[in-house]
């Protein structure tokens, strides 16, 4: 795997036409704050948490009241989005480090989620949530 060419820029300030910025939301798709804020200019929508809206896909990562969703639960939304990105084969997908903000998980407890995820080569990861990957290997 040439993990060099699949790995998402600690910063993304640009999209190509094909790219979609990945990022951490709540169930209320109120993007307030880090990459979700940084996902409106992109096209994510005020109150939409999950899916696919313009250029980004919300993958949340907190519940209605704001509270950290249970690794199982985002599990369950990172399958989802796996299963998206193998059907849209035709757009690249660039992951933030989901989950990993303050008052969030570890890249150790995130990075496994997207596993299966990791052999699709239209998703990039970034470069912390490889070195969980490649070690777990």
């Amino acid at each position: 795997m040439a993990r060099a060419f699949r790995e998402t820029p600690h910063n993304v300030y640009n999209l190509s036409p094909n790219q979609i910025f990945v990022f951490g939301s709540n169930l209320l798709g109120r993007h307030g704050n880090g990459e979700a804020k940084k996902a409106l200019r992109f096209g994510a929508k005020w109150g939409v948490g999950i899916g696919m809206k313009g250029k980004t896909y919300a993958l949340p990562i907190r519940g209605l009241s704001l509270e950290r969703l249970s690794l199982n639960t985002i599990s369950e939304h990172v399958a989802n989005f796996g299963a998206f990105a193998e059907k849209h084969d035709d757009l690249v997908f660039l992951v933030s480090e989901i989950g990993c903000g303050p008052d969030e998980y570890t890249p150790e407890e995130i990075a496994p989620l997207f596993s299966a995820c990791a052999t699709l080569p239209n998703v990039f990861l970034p470069a912390r949530f490889w070195k969980v990957i490649f070690e777990e290997k």
